[in-house]
């Protein structure tokens, strides 16, 4: 982190709201990568936009918030303006705020 990371993020409230487009697999599976955004924005992008994963391109994808406390951040970066923080997921968050998406319905043909 440079030292301007590190004073906005020294700056944070104790508990942060953090969210992370994902696949509704991830989701489901509670498998969270250690990327998450302090910008639901941000991950809107990366869930709605961002393709370059071609392994999850046609997959259905959520964006999933969570809160933590701040003592539990790795690090933080916005050298891309993505407000990132980096969250193991190891620690206990404090509030699971998203909603399970509904369960597909299949037919049988």
């Amino acid at each position: 982190m440079t030292k301007n990371e590190s004073d906005y993020l020294k700056g944070l409230p104790e508990q942060l709201t953090i969210y992370r487009g994902m696949t509704e697999k991830e989701f489901t599976q509670k498998t969270f990568g250690i990327s998450w955004t302090l910008k639901q924005e941000t991950a809107e992008f990366f869930a709605k936009v961002y393709f370059r994963n071609f392994d999850t391109n046609k997959l259905k994808k959520i964006v999933h918030q969570i809160k933590i406390n701040k003592t539990d951040v790795i690090a933080f970066f916005n050298g891309r303006q993505e407000y990132e923080i980096i969250y193991s997921g190891k620690q206990k968050q404090i509030e699971f705020l998203t909603k399970a998406p509904p369960l597909h319905k299949t037919s049988l043909q």
